[in-house]
């Protein structure tokens, strides 16, 4: 936004002063060498914009001897005709100035498509979770109408894309991460993975490596509501609430720990089902003694 306001204020002072330049050029001198206004009898050789503009005292109380002014004068023109306003209140007089008006006119309207294009553009792509859940809420309407889904289930299913835009930002996030180095995607990752850390107790005084490695390996899940978590990993929950085992786990617990023991008959996965909608990042047993092992 910077660059283009920057960009805009630029381009109208630089068109205000060629009118201004034109107008005083090849018009009469209305104003002697102590900058006072002459009266005199112009003719049709001695006009231009600026003469036709403060001519007539009854229709402008500036003074064309003032350069600021004659420059306001200018500014206003050039911001018309950059913005296609064009209140038509100041206009050429003379072939010279209808050529250089209409140079300026060019200019001006290549300028203004490009700001509102860059403009259009940016807002709407300023947001891509969002852009990817309305394009996904048009194509499941579409499909909802086509397969005759009733509109009670339609509301779940929308409500649900609606909410798993958690799960989205997350993805999004991570295809952003990848772009990094290894080590720098791995610190980028720690820092969302600091939450949770303290409620694994053999993750607690684990090191940086360990963790990293941790947070790009874990996978996201994102479930609705009363729906049970069918996981016999360790899961860490991101969003939301759920009970498991006779507890309410909110965002930075951690249940199915026990998924790293390695006999499978000391392994206790207790049935565990989300309250709200939820989000949870599981790593399995595997993953897990994979990191370890590096």
């Amino acid at each position: 936004l910077a660059k283009f306001s920057v960009t805009l204020l630029l381009s109208s002072h630089w068109m205000a002063c060629a009118w201004g330049f034109t107008g005083l050029t090849l018009g009469a001198k209305i104003c002697d060498e102590q900058g006072v206004r002459v009266r005199q009898e112009l003719g049709v050789e001695d006009v231009s914009w600026v003469t036709t503009l403060f001519s007539n005292e009854e229709r402008s109380p500036d003074d064309p001897c003032n350069p600021w002014h004659v420059y306001t004068a200018s500014l206003h023109w050039s911001v018309m005709t950059i913005t296609s306003i064009g209140y038509g209140d100041i206009s050429p007089v003379r072939n010279s100035e209808y050529v250089v008006c209409v140079l300026c006119m060019l200019a001006g309207g290549v300028l203004w498509a490009y700001i509102i294009g860059s403009l259009c553009s940016i807002m709407a792509n300023s947001d891509p979770v969002q852009i990817n859940f309305e394009s996904n809420t048009d194509l499941l309407n579409r499909m909802m109408r086509e397969s005759g889904v009733t509109e009670s289930r339609r509301q779940c299913y929308r409500e649900y894309l609606r909410e798993s835009r958690a799960l989205d930002t997350m993805i999004h996030f991570r295809q952003v991460a990848s772009r990094f180095s290894p080590q720098l995607q791995g610190e980028l990752l720690l820092y969302t993975c600091r939450s949770w850390t303290n409620s694994v107790f053999y993750l607690v005084d684990a090191p940086d490596n360990v963790l990293m490695a941790i947070a790009q390996e874990m996978q996201g899940y994102f479930y609705s509501k009363s729906e049970e978590v069918h996981q016999q990993s360790l899961c860490l929950v991101e969003q939301g609430t759920l009970a498991s085992a006779g507890r309410i786990l909110t965002p930075g617990n951690a249940f199915n720990m026990d998924c790293i023991v390695a006999e499978k008959l000391w392994r206790r996965f207790p049935r565990t089902i989300a309250l709200t909608y939820s989000l949870v990042l599981a790593l399995s047993r595997s993953q897990l003694l994979e990191v370890s092992e590096r």
